[in-house]
């Protein structure tokens, strides 16, 4: 069985491990663009992980789509249909996430300063 961990906003790192302690910790990284947002849920068989990410660029929330069989290789993207996404949870059937947007934006290169403030609206 695996656990994730994965860097809080805004971290671009994430390592995965053995929760009996069975080998190293597989270290892998969001793409270019993107930043994890520190939360993420296997699917029921275990072979891939979504993960929040934030594409700040275009100051939009998406879930990476990560293969756990081959590496954590990023193979597909889904919108979050908002900003900030964070919690992210699967429900009870399997097949359905639901998603948390916090709606407020950050940057790498801003640390965890909270860019679009003046600009939110309820």
């Amino acid at each position: 069985m695996l656990a994730v961990a994965l860097a809080r906003r805004p971290g671009t790192f994430a390592a995965a491990f053995a929760v009996d302690g069975d080998g190293p910790a597989r270290v892998f990284h969001a793409p270019a663009g993107r930043h994890f947002q520190g939360h993420a849920v296997f699917e029921p068989t275990g072979r891939h992980l979504f993960a929040t990410e934030n594409d700040y660029d275009n100051a939009r929330g998406c879930i990476g789509v990560y293969d756990a069989t081959d590496g954590f290789k990023r193979v597909a993207e889904l919108p979050s249909h908002g900003v900030g996404c964070h919690e992210l949870v699967l429900m009870p059937d399997g097949r359905t996430a639901a998603v948390a947007n916090g709606g407020i934006l950050t940057h790498p290169d801003s640390g965890r300063a909270k860019l679009n403030l003046g600009t939110m609206a309820p």
